[in-house]
């Protein structure tokens, strides 16, 4: 149940974000630059999806100028940022995935233990008395099985999205001529790195 809630809560968070990017003025400078058939892709685009391209994949860059390299660095920062997101959730996967299958095998743990308690009580006890410890250690190892199986069930299709989301994370690399160049060319216009 919590996962759906993260889920939903992440998606409501992005979408906020993206209608936050969608109105910055160099949005609004692209959009005034397209033509109607360049609007009516992006229309038709945004009716399939249901959601807008971001602005980063339409701003053309290499016009000769030194604003371009201006835009180019600000491109260079959200890129930056994109990767710095895919790192973090790649890693929030890994722990997630290594909690869920914790959290199982306490589950078969704690079963165990509690099937290892049936007849582990003093020989002199009474038989009813035994037999009652015993009946409450089955209940309680039953409950343990039921709640692991309750969480298997729960977590089920969620493989299949982690493999999914670590193939599109694969697929984000980054190009280290790109960067070599935009260095260069931040020099000659005298733009320096804070982090250097």
């Amino acid at each position: 149940m919590w996962i759906r809630l993260v889920v939903v809560a992440s998606a409501a968070a992005f979408r906020s974000l993206v209608h936050v990017i969608s109105s910055t003025p160099a949005v609004d400078r692209l959009r005034q630059s397209l033509s109607a058939a360049e609007e009516a892709e992006v229309a038709k685009q945004k009716a399939e999806d249901g959601m807008e391209m971001l602005w980063i994949w339409k701003v053309e860059v290499a016009t000769g100028e030194d604003q371009d390299v201006v835009e180019n660095k600000v491109l260079r920062i959200a890129w930056a940022k994109a990767c710095a997101k895919v790192m973090c959730y790649t890693e929030e996967t890994d722990l997630l995935e290594e909690e869920m299958c914790r959290v199982l095998q306490f589950f078969q743990w704690h079963a165990d233990w509690w099937r290892a308690r049936v007849g582990s009580r003093a020989v002199r006890q009474d038989k009813v008395l035994r037999e009652g410890h015993g009946s409450y250690a089955l209940k309680q190892a039953a409950c343990q099985d039921g709640m692991r199986a309750g969480f298997e069930d729960q977590w089920r299709g969620l493989a299949r999205l982690v493999v999914d989301a670590r193939a599109a994370c694969a697929k984000v690399k980054v190009d280290d001529k790109w960067e070599e160049s935009d260095e260069k060319a931040d020099e000659r216009v005298g733009l320096t790195d804070p982090f250097d």
